[in-house]
């Protein structure tokens, strides 16, 4: 979901595996925040277009959700991650959280299609470094042949006027609201932490020097513009 504050003029974007899961709540509990959509959109076939948690500004004027009146009324904003931690955070919610809620029979899970399906599947029986090179050596080969550009966060930073990092979500949010004179508790909960990084393990832990290289070249726009390093 996105969640708008309509008094305050907020629409925050939940960009995956970013932290967006403790501001949606923080803003839903104390700033008037309200989810948007209701509900997952479904195409004909009962397949899901739009995922009820995440979107970004693009997909939300393209069905609809907001309007582009709505948009521009609004301080639109939303987080980012290091590559190199996402991935991780990824693979493990593929081959542990996923895998469960899919065999529970979770709708959105269930219905997102042959894609994340397969990736459940082929998470749940490879190591991470195996599962990197499979997904990643085609993406290098257009980066460096086709100088094409890819971003692990997909959009999400299209259209906001702030970006907010995992890595210092607190010191950024309190920052945030700061600069837009926003009025609020700015102290965010701990909430829906990935189950690997819960234990305490590192995402340095989980790369060969193969696999580092492979997402330093892929996603080597992000770790430039948002200043991040393995």
């Amino acid at each position: 979901m996105a969640v708008v504050c309509r008094e305050r003029r907020l629409l925050y974007l939940l960009n995956p595996r970013t932290g967006g899961s403790a501001i949606a709540k923080q803003l839903i509990d104390h700033f008037g925040g309200e989810g948007l959509p209701k509900d997952h959109i479904l195409a004909a076939d009962g397949s899901i277009l739009l995922q009820q948690k995440h979107q970004t500004l693009a997909q939300l004027l393209r069905f609809g959700v907001v309007t582009a009146e709505e948009a521009g009324q609004y301080i639109a904003f939303t987080n980012v991650c290091n590559p190199f931690d996402s991935l991780v955070s990824l693979y493990v919610k593929y081959r542990d959280r996923y895998a469960r809620i899919r065999d529970e029979g979770e709708f959105w899970i269930t219905h997102s299609g042959p894609t994340v399906l397969g990736e459940i599947d082929y998470c749940r029986s490879h190591p991470f470094n195996e599962w990197v090179a499979r997904t990643y050596w085609k993406p290098v080969v257009l980066t460096l042949v086709r100088r094409r550009r890819f971003s692990i966060n997909e959009g999400y930073p299209d259209g906001c006027r702030a970006v907010l990092r995992k890595e210092f979500l607190q010191d950024d949010f309190t920052r945030f609201l700061r600069d837009f004179g926003i009025p609020g508790d700015p102290v965010l909960p701990v909430h829906n932490r990935t189950e690997a990084k819960a234990s305490g393990a590192s995402y340095r832990d989980y790369y060969s020097p193969l696999s580092r290289a492979l997402v330093a070249i892929t996603y080597r726009d992000d770790l430039a513009r948002w200043g991040y390093r393995f």
